[in-house]
């Protein structure tokens, strides 16, 4: 018996029994005088009477509830229920819109997460993307190896010369070609299975370096 007592008394604190009668709720309900309930007692206990409602099966229920929220409501210490319905609710609330808030934010991060991993997975994956970046990568270090080739060049022409005129004038009747055109060639190499270059994509790639007169190409047998 005193178990049911409790379940009853649990459910009696979930009832809003200022609205059972018609009355506002909250610090206006707490607020109103005992004459204020009883008033609003009499009317709805003369519109809300089982003989009024002889048709509706739910009308000695409902009746018995708009009793016990009055015999509540004219008790001024028990009236106190109202407070704790207040701070329940505002609690219930409080933790509603923090879940909300929550479940927002691990959703915002679940999505973020999704799509970092599916670009980390579509940039291994995708062959256009890493061949993208292969020329990229080679053209690059195509251009480092070409200004380094510029620099030594370039160091050799300011550096004195140790032969004599004459044996310039030898050099020159001699090797003089040779020696020209050696300082004009860039010799590059690169790795078959990572890209393949035609003459075409060469010269496109160092005319931005300078005017290339000629692409010569070694084939392996």
């Amino acid at each position: 018996m005193a178990g049911e007592r409790d379940s009853g008394g649990a459910e009696e604190d979930d009832v809003d029994h200022y609205a059972v009668l018609g009355l506002p709720s909250g610090e206006e309900g707490a607020s109103l005088t005992l004459k204020q309930i009883e008033k609003a007692y009499r009317d709805q206990s003369g519109l809300r009477h089982p003989d009024k409602r002889p048709d509706e099966p739910n009308a000695t229920a409902d009746f018995g509830r708009l009793r016990s929220s009055f015999e509540l409501l004219k008790d001024e210490p028990k009236r106190e229920f109202d407070a704790r319905l207040r701070a329940r609710r505002d609690l219930a609330l409080r933790h509603s819109t923090l879940s909300a808030e929550r479940r927002k934010l691990a959703a915002d991060l679940d999505e973020r997460e999704r799509a970092a991993a599916a670009g980390g997975k579509e940039e291994v994956l995708d062959p256009a993307e890493q061949a993208k970046r292969r020329e990229k990568k080679v053209a690059t270090e195509l251009k480092r190896e070409f200004e380094q080739f510029q620099a030594r060049m370039a160091a050799e022409k300011a550096a004195p010369t140790s032969t004599s005129a004459s044996g310039n004038e030898t050099e020159e009747e001699n090797g003089g070609v040779a020696a020209l055109d050696k300082e004009r060639v860039l010799k590059v190499s690169w790795e078959r299975e990572l890209r393949d270059y035609s003459a075409v994509k060469l010269r496109e790639l160092f005319d931005r370096f300078g005017g290339v007169e000629d692409v010569v190409m070694r084939t392996k047998g």
